[in-house]
């Protein structure tokens, strides 16, 4: 699968059992020397209100990602996701 065709795909988080918008909304952690993804960076949205919301960083490690299918991106956390 190319990386074009994965920015089009659903982040869907198993913990909590709900989408995280696509891919291409995120970054990719690379590794600069092996070219290894290590991890993607999705931003999130907490708070209801305007003045509530705040960007909130969601690390998730390459290897906690289950499956990538044709229409998602299913992953599982083992640790706190925030930064």
């Amino acid at each position: 699968m190319r990386l074009s065709e994965i920015g089009f795909l659903e982040l869907v988080d198993l913990n909590e059992g709900v989408f995280l918008g696509p891919v291409g909304k995120s970054d990719l952690l690379v590794d600069e020397k092996t070219g290894e993804i290590k991890a993607i960076i999705s931003k999130k949205n907490k708070g209801f209100f305007p003045w509530q919301q705040r960007d909130r960083e969601l690390f998730i490690p390459w290897q906690d990602i289950i499956k990538i299918g044709k229409e998602m991106v299913i992953f599982k956390l083992k640790q706190k996701p925030y930064r």
